[in-house]
């Protein structure tokens, strides 16, 4: 899409401007995470089940500003439903987006795993920081390999600014369950969103 996609823009925009705040003129950054939480639905309503498998800021295309809409790009691994997420390199995947189990290889790749890697971006469209970045490991930053086994064992998760809405907080701290059963689905998290995005446009018509 004309926008690119979501890490390249996150990456651009300026820390002052307004577009960095969740109570912007277009509420965008509900209106991604909307539109991302509503194609994951869509794709794990199908029989079988559509797993996307490699969800990140980087499979999510923009459309240009300022009315910011999002689709899912990057669909290549999730089709290959038939092959155990135990046969593709970990290393072939963006690390930094993958959930507790399928690092561990305790399960195959599932829609809760699409969950926790949407609850990644959530906090990545808050930050406007890849995630696990600002976390320092004695003098100097984590590598990818020292993120993955706290992310494993639970005891990391990614951070998010003291500006992050109650409802949206609430929510990616659910996606990121260590439990993938206490994960909610798509479907739960769009009728959240739902909700957040109205109720953000009515308190933008009375401003």
């Amino acid at each position: 899409m004309e926008g690119g996609d979501l890490r390249s823009y996150l990456d651009k925009v300026e820390e002052t401007t307004e577009l960095k705040s969740w109570r912007s003129h277009s509420a965008w950054k509900l209106q991604v995470a909307f539109d991302v939480a509503e194609a994951l639905a869509y794709a794990h309503a199908f029989s079988p089940t559509l797993v996307h498998r490699n969800l990140t800021s980087h499979s999510v295309l923009l459309s240009s500003s300022p009315d910011f809409r999002a689709r899912l790009d990057d669909f290549v691994i999730a089709q290959e439903r038939f092959t155990s997420v135990l046969t593709i390199d970990i290393s072939q995947r963006d690390e930094r987006w993958l959930s507790p189990e399928v690092i561990t290889g305790n399960a195959d790749y599932s829609p809760a795993a699409d969950i926790y890697a949407f609850g990644v971006i959530l906090s990545e469209i808050d930050t406007h920081s890849v995630p696990y970045k600002n976390i320092p490991n004695d003098r100097h930053r984590m590598s990818k390999v020292e993120i993955l086994d706290p992310v494993a064992s639970g005891k990391l998760h990614p951070a998010f600014t003291l500006g992050c809405p109650t409802g949206v907080r609430e929510l990616a701290e659910r996606c990121l369950s260590f439990e993938p059963a206490d994960r909610p689905t798509a479907l739960q998290v769009v009728i959240v969103l739902r909700t957040l995005l109205s109720e953000d446009r009515k308190i933008s018509y009375t401003i």
